[in-house]
């Protein structure tokens, strides 16, 4: 393998490559604006940049939630450290996706010539992913991030690309590394890398492969376990996704194979001539003929068990118990981003063995032109896919136009409403994120939400996983009375619609556009008293408070800001009581909040009588609850998912500290050190043949 051929091949990248340049972020207004999570994402990675993690917490969407005890942690830090080097946030994650989605195809090349393929074919192996119009973002392709803002997708892809070609080549320390790596980019993808790369090897019947892949998997699982594995034992309500999340969480079943192959609409989205489906399906017959050798085999193998992962998500639903459960840690549309890197794996292995086949059966002096005729072959049909890749972009690219949002309602104006939010002060901030909200499409691209000065109330992606306050949230119902008791049950100070609502005051206006503001009534921390009991298993409360969530009265009744009901694990399904007050009465009861940091929560309550103050912050196991600075009181979960304590009587000091799980700094140092030993300690076999020679060197003077 030449220099110069491998040289050529990189260039062959980069012009294939054309079509991302659409996106170029150096080129106007676009970096300022946000598509779907990358607006959520932002907002994260910019409080840790500002704020830091003092407490291990992030307080932008919700309730809160702990930083990296359930999310992939990896963009987000990425994302703080450019914007503390001095990027706005739509900049700082604009250049990262860019980057990274460039980074894929050349980390394509780059696997495949590390498994020997001829540069040539790597090249258009690379071109292929990048000419892959999906039908769906989760497929991959620039709609990942352009479309989605899927930025922690994005960032997996080279990083599995890699680990896969390392352990095909069967080198430890690198697979295990980049497949570590990938798992704090975005573990479910990481997970279905490893897992697919697993069969690869058990089919091809590579026993280096094979043992390469059981170690990065290894690894990959036990650093994943110290990220995320706490974590996972908390995700009792509220945590969990939202209940009606339908095709996000469970993907598409068996149906829609005729769409995605027979329409081209997995690859080839909206083109009559299905150019990089009908190459895949040329492929085939190739790598079936010579199915005898491990590369076809592999290669054919993972692309099926991909095809079938990707598919099983209505079937696991169905059947329940444990499978259902499976759902919630490798979702279907994870292994669907996929397929495109299988079916360019596929397309270069079949190049690879039709080259081996044909050039033995032609005349010696002409052998050399084999190849070269096998790559104008297969460059045809990507060079029909192009024109349709770039006019996907400046479709994509449109929705990041100088104009005003075209969903806007009268007088909106970005700037103008980036200043209201960005002057709140207290509580929460709310805005209509159903599909049929007015605002919603606009605030989220226009990065309302990460102006906010204030937290959200509510959200449509990242904090999405609080499924049971997402719920709540999405039942506030401005049109509906009391409202603003509601929103006061939630911590909602704010309201971004477009008329001021009924119990609200108008605080500012521009056209059809209000921010209204909630009068009176307390924010982050409130008084009341618990006034209803309801035992149950963890799934048995989920049922009963979607179902009581989602009807009026039911709403009231939980999103009542002074009467609480309380929530406590037990077996079987709920019973449901009332609770003696022991002499709780919040009449005249004050709260008068200090600011603090995120992570903590902090006020004085004044009252005749005892009171229950609620932290209108997600319930987490470290919470920790002071009064007055010396006894610790225990915290308890109240609907919709935040968590109460008894305060007695009098003026009092109440200070609420959350913090990382018991352990977590350990478990993460413990995890390194695992992946590190797995990477570059000497193979158990290395140690035994050292171990036999030493044992010879001293029998040898005996004998």
């Amino acid at each position: 393998m030449s220099p110069r051929a491998v040289a050529l091949g990189a260039i062959g990248v980069l012009v294939g490559s054309a079509p991302l340049f659409v996106f170029a972020p150096w080129r106007g207004r676009s970096v300022e604006l946000y598509t779907g999570d990358a607006a959520t994402h932002a907002a994260v990675a910019r409080e840790i940049a500002e704020q830091g993690l003092p407490h291990g917490w992030l307080t932008v969407f919700l309730g809160g939630f702990p930083f990296g005890h359930h999310y992939p942690p990896l963009g987000w830090l990425l994302s703080a450290g450019l914007m503390r080097l001095g990027l706005a946030p739509a900049r700082s994650l604009y250049w990262l996706a860019w980057v990274a989605t460039l980074a894929l195809p050349f980390a394509i090349y780059a696997a495949a010539l590390r498994v020997r393929a001829r540069p040539t074919f790597a090249a258009l192996g690379a071109v292929f992913v990048l000419a892959v119009s999906p039908y769906n973002p989760f497929v991959g392709g620039y709609e990942a991030f352009f479309t989605t803002g899927l930025i922690s997708q994005v960032l997996a892809l080279p990083l599995v690309v890699l680990a896969v070609a390392e352990i095909a080549r069967g080198a430890r320390a690198s697979a295990v590394t980049l497949g570590a790596l990938a798992i704090a980019a975005h573990p479910e993808v990481a997970a279905a890398s490893m897992a697919l790369a697993l069969v690869g090897a058990v089919v091809a019947r590579d026993r280096r492969a094979l043992e390469t892949a059981a170690l990065a998997a290894a690894g990959a699982a036990v650093f994943g376990l110290a990220l995320y594995g706490q974590g996972v034992t908390t995700l009792a309500v509220p945590f969990g996704w939202p209940p009606d999340f339908g095709w996000r969480r469970l993907g598409f079943g068996f149906r829609r194979w005729d769409w995605w192959l027979f329409d081209g609409d997995l690859l080839d989205r909206e083109s009559a001539l299905m150019p990089l489906t009908a190459l895949v399906g040329a492929a085939l017959p190739i790598l079936f003929a010579r199915v005898r050798r491990p590369g076809p085999r592999a290669a054919l193998a993972v692309l099926a068990v991909a095809m079938l992962a990707s598919s099983l998500g209505p079937t696991l639903d169905r059947l329940g118990g444990l499978a259902a459960l499976a759902l919630a840690f490798l979702q279907p549309l994870r292994v669907l981003a996929l397929l495109p890197l299988a079916a360019a794996a596929l397309v270069i292995v079949a190049l690879e063995e039709a080259a081996q086949s044909l050039e033995p059966a032609v005349l010696p002096d002409r052998a050399r032109a084999v190849a070269p005729l096998l790559a104008i072959t297969a460059a045809l049909p990507l060079a029909l896919a192009l024109p349709n890749r770039f006019a996907a972009g400046r479709a994509i690219r449109a929705q990041f136009a100088d104009a005003p949002c075209v969903h806007a309602p009268p007088g909106y104006d970005a700037a103008t409403l980036r200043g209201w939010v960005g002057a709140l002060e207290h509580g929460r901030l709310w805005f209509d994120q159903s599909e049929e909200g007015p605002l919603a499409f606009c605030a989220e691209r226009d990065g309302l939400v990460v102006a906010s000065s204030v937290p959200v109330g509510v959200t449509s992606g990242v904090g999405s996983h609080l499924g049971i306050e997402w719920l709540a949230a999405r039942q506030l119902e401005l049109g509906r009375p009391n409202s603003s008791a509601r929103a006061e049950a939630l911590g909602i100070r704010y309201v971004l619609d477009i008329a001021t609502p009924p119990e609200w005051r108008e605080r500012s206006r521009l056209g059809s556009v209000v921010l209204a503001e909630r009068s009176g009534g307390t924010d982050l921390i409130g008084a009341g008293c618990v006034t209803e009991r309801w035992q149950g298993s963890d799934d048995a409360l989920r049922e009963r408070l979607i179902r009581e969530l989602t009807r009026p009265a039911g709403a009231d009744r939980l999103l009542d800001p002074t009467h609480f009901t309380l929530l406590e694990p037990a077996p079987g399904g709920v019973v449901a009581g009332s609770v003696a007050l022991d002499g709780c009465d919040a009449t005249g009861a004050s709260v008068t909040p200090r600011p603090r940091e995120p992570g903590a929560l902090e006020a004085t309550v004044e009252g005749r009588a005892p009171v229950d103050v609620v932290f209108r912050a997600t319930a987490f196991p470290s919470w920790r609850v002071t009064l007055d600075g010396e006894r610790e009181l225990a915290p308890r979960k109240v609907a919709p998912g935040f968590f109460v304590v008894r305060v007695p009587a009098g003026r009092h000091h109440v200070l609420a500290v959350v913090s990382s799980l018991p352990g977590y700094a350990l478990a993460l140092v413990a995890g390194v050190l695992v992946v590190l030993a797995l990477a570059f300690a000497p193979h158990p076999r290395t140690l035994l043949g050292r171990f036999s020679d030493r044992r010879g060197s001293r029998a040898s003077p005996r004998s």
